[in-house]
């Protein structure tokens, strides 16, 4: 039995003291290859590069050579390794961005050096994890044939040559400022385009200035987008008049050459408070076309509408700044039409209706020869005329001014009614007016006219009909008009 013990002890004992010798013996060989890879470790600066060689900004990178932790498969702490870290900084226009890489090699054999860097980006509410992979040769002071990509998808490829206690970072970035490829969207940080938007509703086009804004959050997370295909971008439809469409929701995919985003825009009183809509929610679909310099996007607004509107711009190779239209918009449209009294005729034999031209005499004893109608469009600003274009509010405010004719032009009579609604989805005009008399007391006037499909940029050819009343004299007018007076200022009968 005491032997027994005796051999048990002896074996730990002898168990434990090798141990302690693996463990003596790890540390050592990590101290040698701690060594080893100290020799190229120091300060590294100069150019990072897109692809294609255009340059994006300043890089450092600091090299230090130091014993990391590592945890054994089962999660317990294992020895300390050597490891060459990188502490990376990136500066383009701004402050610069740091971050370090998550795990390295170096190889003192053959000079070559990889590195694997996490970033977290954060997308509203979404944090995601992407890795990249940087790898390059060190040799003599230089490190070359660098290049930084993403380790699990296809991305743009970054390329770097770097010089041991080169020029500062700063002195770097000096260099390299104003000189990034203005048709990449993702080198710079504010990209312009010029072109129209045609809406759909009228046939209609407007100059559009868009801009494609690529926020800098001073994290790790800008340099990201420079390497990332999918990256978080703004985009802003400048149509002048203070209107800018903000899709601030917006990716830009530069693997699909796509430009997608949603934005809300709230009408307020942009259309007098007539529209029954408060709030627009816009749709932006866009593809890239000729290496970049072109995009064509498609508008959406609101669910189930379909598309209202196509834009074409190209690239604004001075990059400018936002330069608001300084159109006023558009001013008051009025609209002459001239109609004829009419009278709704219903054969016996067919059931056919059919409409009469009719004569009547007017209150002052004056036969009448017609009547015209004459439609005020009241002026729209520039952002309340394009939102009109993107979506026609269901309702708009109207003047409708009844000149009703006598054979004597001196006897004609101008009636205006101020309360008229213009329904464009429903092609009516619908209101009423009171109007003083000398009495004391007031005529109270109303019109209905159907199938007025007139807008102020578009005029129908189709008839429209109305019946307008008053209640002094049990007054009513039943009328058709046929055509549009051009000039409304010539004289309104000859």
């Amino acid at each position: 039995m005491k032997k027994t013990l005796l051999a048990l002890t002896l074996g730990m004992v002898f168990g434990c003291a090798q141990d302690r010798s693996t463990d003596d013996f790890k540390k050592q060989q990590a101290q040698v290859q701690l060594a080893k890879i100290s020799a190229p470790a120091g300060r590294y600066s100069g150019v990072l590069t897109d692809s294609n060689g255009s340059p994006l900004g300043a890089m450092q990178m600091n090299l230090v050579a130091k014993m990391i932790a590592q945890n054994n498969s089962d999660g317990t702490a294992g020895t300390a390794a050597a490891t060459l870290v990188g502490y990376i900084d990136y500066l383009n226009e701004t402050s610069p961005v740091s971050f370090v890489t998550d795990t390295s090699n170096y190889d003192d054999s053959t000079g070559n050096y990889n590195a694997i860097i996490k970033i977290t980006s954060n997308n509203g509410t979404l944090a995601v994890v992407q890795t990249l992979s940087l790898s390059a040769n060190i040799r003599n002071g230089v490190m070359s044939g660098g290049s930084i990509q993403s380790a699990t998808s296809s991305s743009n490829i970054l390329n770097f040559t770097l010089t041991k206690d080169g020029a500062s970072l700063k002195e770097v970035a000096a260099k390299v400022h104003g000189k990034a490829s203005s048709s990449d969207p993702a080198a710079n940080q504010v990209n312009s385009y010029l072109g129209t938007t045609t809406f759909k509703s009228t046939g209609e086009s407007r100059p559009v200035h868009l801009l494609i804004l690529k926020p800098r959050k001073g994290t790790a997370e800008d340099f990201l987008n420079l390497v990332v295909p999918v990256k978080s971008v703004a985009v802003s439809l400048n149509y002048g008049g203070a209107l800018q469409l903000i899709h601030a929701n917006s990716s830009l995919d530069l693997v699909s050459n796509s430009l997608t985003g949603t934005g809300v825009f709230n009408l307020g009183n942009t259309n007098n408070g007539m529209n029954t809509t408060n709030q627009l929610n816009f749709t932006l679909d866009c593809h890239f076309e000729n290496q970049n310099n072109r995009i064509r996007c498609q508008h959406f607004v609101n669910s189930g509408t379909g598309l209202v509107a196509e834009s074409s711009v190209d690239i604004d190779p001075l990059n400018s700044p936002d330069q608001p239209d300084h159109s006023n918009g558009r001013a008051a449209v009025r609209k002459l039409y001239h109609a004829y009294r009419s009278q709704d005729v219903v054969d016996t034999k067919t059931g056919r209706h059919t409409e009469k031209r009719v004569s009547e005499v007017m209150a002052n004893g004056k036969a009448s020869s017609g009547i015209d109608l004459m439609v005020t469009y009241p002026a729209r600003g520039t952002a309340q005329e394009i939102i009109d274009l993107f979506v026609a509010p269901s309702e708009q405010n109207v003047i409708v001014t009844i000149i009703n004719f006598a054979d004597d032009p001196q006897s004609s009579q101008e009636i205006p009614i101020q309360n008229v609604s213009w329904n464009q989805s429903s092609s009516q005009l619908n209101g009423s007016d009171k109007i003083p008399l000398p009495n004391a007391g007031q005529a109270n006037l109303t019109i209905d006219c159907t199938n007025f499909k007139s807008t102020p940029t578009h005029d129908s050819k189709e008839p429209f009909t109305c019946d307008y009343s008053s209640n002094q004299g049990g007054t009513f007018i039943h009328f058709t008009g046929i055509s549009n007076l051009s000039n409304v200022n010539a004289s309104r009968r000859k």
